[in-house]
Order: C-alpha cells, then sequence, then structure tokens
C-alpha cells in the first residue's frame, strides 16, 4: 500500500503533445465568430422595434410617468443596437457585445 505522499506525478502535458493541440483547435473552432453580434443586433433590434410599438399604441398605465419611462427605456435600447452593429469592427468584439448587451438588459430592462 503506498500512501498519498508516495504517488507518482502524472507526467506534465507540454504544448507539443497532440492533445494538447486538438484541444487548443477545438477550443478555437467552437469560439464565437465576431459576425454573431450582428445576428444578436438583429434580434435586438426586432425587440426594441416590437416593444417601442407596443409602448406607442397599447401601454395605457394610469400614471403618464410609466409612458415616458417607457419610451425613453425604447430609446435607449434602439442606440444601444444600433452601437452593437459595430462590435465585429472593434478589437475585442466579444467584451464590446457582450458590454453592450449587458446595458440593454439592465438599463432597458428595468
Amino acid at each position: 500500500m503506498t500512501s498519498r505522499t508516495e504517488e507518482a506525478e502524472p507526467e506534465s502535458l507540454t504544448l507539443s503533445d497532440p492533445l494538447i493541440s486538438e484541444v487548443q483547435t477545438h477550443t478555437l473552432k467552437r469560439s464565437m465568430d465576431p459576425l454573431h453580434w450582428r445576428k444578436v443586433a438583429a434580434i435586438s433590434g426586432v425587440a426594441a422595434v416590437g416593444l417601442g410599438a407596443y409602448g406607442t399604441h397599447l401601454f395605457k398605465p394610469q400614471n403618464p410617468v410609466y409612458k415616458e419611462v417607457w419610451q425613453t427605456a425604447s430609446v435607449y435600447h434602439l442606440a444601444h443596437t444600433v452601437a452593437l452593429l459595430g462590435a465585429p469592427l472593434t478589437k475585442r468584439p466579444h467584451i464590446f457585445g457582450g458590454l453592450l448587451t449587458a446595458g440593454i438588459l439592465a438599463f432597458s430592462g428595468t
């Protein structure tokens, strides 16, 4: 019986190992294409226009201040969506797109 301190250390993997190379290649293939942010912007734009139309035509709150808040959120949502179209052109499109999407959810969704 061997104790835990006497167990053999596993061999370390180097960058020249085929397994590491395969994992890195697989990871690169699975990463999100920067142009996918345009699809996110398209979905966000459809939602912005739909919610803006709802707010203009169907939303009848008892307090008129809520209607102003809804319109402001719709404008912010649409402005963030337009900026999101430029995400693939930035140096770090995933950070830029992620922050804009978070902004839409945080500021237009609350």
